[in-house]
């Protein structure tokens, strides 16, 4: 699977995606999910039953070391510095 380049058009205050015609999409709605820098576009599906069936598709190795995630960073009170 190889990444392809797609164009962001802004329209007042929205951002369009457009697709190249290699990336075909059967649905008229899809769901966006924004992971860091990245964004996801993935089909609604018709059931959930099919969303957990196509979870099968992802490699043995997938996530293998865990999520990797940053440490918590600590909140700053910005209302009552001292």
């Amino acid at each position: 699977m190889e990444a392809t380049p797609v164009k962001i058009v802004k329209e007042g205050n929205r951002r369009t995606v457009e697709l190249p015609e290699s990336i075909h999409l059967a649905d008229a709605e899809v769901y966006a999910m924004q992971i860091g820098t990245s964004v996801m576009l993935y089909s609604k599906p018709e059931s959930w039953e099919e969303w957990w069936k196509n979870l099968e598709l992802f490699s043995d190795d997938f996530m293998a070391d865990g999520r990797n995630q940053p440490t918590e960073q600590q909140e700053r009170d910005f209302y009552f510095d001292e």
